[in-house]
Order: structure tokens, then sequence, then C-alpha cells
């Protein structure tokens, strides 16, 4: 995604444990997991500017938040799938820019509703032996083209994919890392994604 900005990068790895805290709410987690990646990434970094991702997903409960990250094995997978099959669930992805040279960064999260289809039992087993969603947030990926678990989305789509690039490139405008504008992202977005991208909605500011 970031290639469809122009943008030359390297990916780097970033060991960052991935867990909530307590009363903990999405948004604020992968905001504070974004910037914790980019700074360990900077670690090892040459470039003046690192940009750190994270995203989860998750289902309001009881007045909080279940969150589902990447499943540890297949079973898990299974059953973060069940859970999440044929209901409403959110999906929040945050990201951070650092300047090493100045030490500031900005940082950045949108929010998105998904629904999934419900499998039955064969499609589902298909779909945990395909290893499509063994590194993915609740074990799904709104790219799949294979099994096409998404039935519903409101919001951005680059976003659940892991990058909300509508912001992502406002900040990477401001700090002249892109020239790329609304219109031929928004173009290469739905080409990437095969879905509209919601910076075609002249009404939406954001991504």
């Amino acid at each position: 995604m970031l290639a469809l900005l122009g943008v030359p990068f390297d990916v780097l790895p970033a060991d960052v444990p991935e867990l909530q805290l307590a009363g903990e709410a999405p948004a604020a987690m992968v905001t504070r997991l974004s910037l914790a990646k980019a700074r360990k990434a900077a670690e090892d970094c040459r470039t003046r500017y690192v940009l750190g991702s994270d995203t989860t997903v998750s289902l309001p409960e009881d007045g909080s938040w279940r969150v589902f990250g990447k499943p540890i094995d297949r079973e898990d997978a299974r059953r973060m799938l069940l859970a999440l099959g044929g209901r409403e669930h959110w999906v929040h992805t945050g990201f951070a820019l650092l300047d090493k040279e100045t030490g500031r960064s900005e940082c950045g999260c949108h929010e998105s509703r998904v629904t999934l289809r419900l499998l039955d039992e064969a499609a589902m087993d298909d779909y945990l032996a395909s290893g499509i969603g063994d590194d993915k947030a609740g074990a799904y990926g709104v790219q799949d083209r294979r099994f096409r678990l998404v039935s519903g989305i409101a919001g951005c789509v680059a976003s659940v994919m892991g990058l909300p690039l509508g912001l992502v490139r406002e900040e990477l405008l401001k700090v002249g890392l892109t020239a790329a504008d609304r219109q031929s992202t928004a173009t290469a977005c739905a080409t990437l994604t095969g879905m509209p991208c919601c910076l075609m909605d002249a009404g939406r500011t954001g991504a």
C-alpha cells in the first residue's frame, strides 16, 4: 500500500508484544503499539522516518471490548471465526510516523465495521487448512479472494488490510515523503483491493 503512494521503503521487524493493557480501549491499544513498533524498528533503521502500524479486531461485550489478535494456532483461529461469524465487529488500525531526527511522532487510528459470513463445518475446515488467517488479527484477511469471508464493510478497506491509507497519506504529505493526490490514491487503492475506496467519497475527509 505504501507503494501506491510512491514511497520507497524497507520492511523491518519490530518484536513488540501485542498485548492489551488492563482497561485499554482498542483504539488506544493499536495507537500505542504502532508507536512502540516504530521506535523498535528505528533502532535498526538508517532513514529519518519510520512508520509503524497495528491492527486489532474487537467485539463490544459487557461494557468492555473483547479483542481478537493473531491466532496462536488453528483451533484458536476456529474459535475466533465462530465468535465473529455473522456478527458486525470493529477493526481498529493505528499508525505512527516517527521522525528520528526530532523524536516527534504523529499517530492516528481508523475504525471500520466488518461483518463476516457464517461458514459451515466443511468450509471452516478448508479455510483453516489454507493458512490464510494464521498471521492476521481475527484470523481473516479482507483481501482474501478465495474464500471471501467478508460479507460487509463500512469504513476504509485499506485500514482493515492493515494501513489507513488516507490518514497516512496526509501525514506523509506534510513531511514531503509523497506527492500522491487524493484521487490517484483512491483509484490505486480500489484497483489493489477490488473494492471501492472510501477516499472516493467526497463527503469524507479522512481515510
